[in-house]
């Protein structure tokens, strides 16, 4: 005869992944939402935290891994030297720009645009900051 599984209640101890820990331990359920562990209380270390199980954090370990690394925005540095000096443009608000083109701008200096936002705008890192400018002004 099969067992039939246990049931989930307030109060029961089950498996889960702890953060804090950073491993599989014994937790409290705290809170249940829909037939589902919502929260739990971790016998070691006597936080509450969102219930995971260790299958899910490594999952979440394993798909992260394979994205590419964001740059870090505030990196002027390494982004204005993969930008060729010749390719450099003077900035105009007339002009359409494209992600990682260098831009010369009289007030701020040499940029490189990080992210075209919309149609008219466009995220630019200067030495000193990024900036948000106007880009296809008419």
């Amino acid at each position: 005869m099969a067992s039939s599984p246990k049931k989930l209640e307030i109060g029961k101890e089950i498996k889960a992944h702890c953060g804090k820990c950073k491993m599989e331990m014994i937790h409290v359920i705290t809170k249940i939402d829909d037939d589902k562990v919502k929260k739990v209380f971790c016998k070691g270390c006597n936080t509450t935290h969102g219930y995971k199980t260790t299958a899910e954090v490594v999952a979440k370990k394993a798909k992260s891994a394979t994205k590419t690394p964001r740059r870090r925005k505030n990196d002027w540095t390494s982004l204005v030297a993969e930008v060729d000096d010749e390719t450099l443009v003077d900035y105009d608000i007339k002009r359409e720009f494209r992600e990682m083109q260098g831009v010369r701008h009289k007030k701020f200096g040499v940029g490189v645009v990080l992210k075209v936002l919309d149609i008219t705008k466009i995220e630019v890192s200067f030495q000193d900051g990024s900036r948000i400018l106007v880009q296809n002004w008419e």
